[in-house]
């Protein structure tokens, strides 16, 4: 497993706070999400079991979902916690919005 951690402004943690975001495709599952004023990433090869201890020791969050195996996620997930289904096109250009302005640059 990777993991890459960031340091956020309060403004964008509190932004970002309670919100969990898989991407989930068919050889590597990537997770971001907030912790401590601290964006955290972690990567890992697609293993459901490992998605869902993951899960389940991280009951606070609202789940985004987006890639191949997310349906899977869901089917699992939808009627216990706050949890969606994300287009992953949408999902990408959020992701470069909150970077954009993790490096202190304007967006248009």
């Amino acid at each position: 497993m990777s993991e890459q951690i960031i340091n956020l402004t309060s403004t964008l943690a509190t932004t970002l706070k309670s919100k969990l975001g898989i991407d989930a495709g068919a050889s590597l599952t990537k997770i971001s999400y907030v912790k401590d004023d601290k964006l955290i990433f972690k990567s890992f090869l697609t293993n459901f079991n490992e998605i869902c201890k993951f899960l389940n020791k991280n009951q606070e969050f609202k789940i985004n979902l987006t890639g191949g195996k997310a349906f899977e996620i869901y089917k699992n997930y939808n009627n216990n916690k706050d949890c969606q289904l994300i287009n992953e096109f949408e999902a990408q250009c959020r992701g470069v919005e909150v970077l954009f302005e993790l490096s202190g640059k304007k967006m248009p």
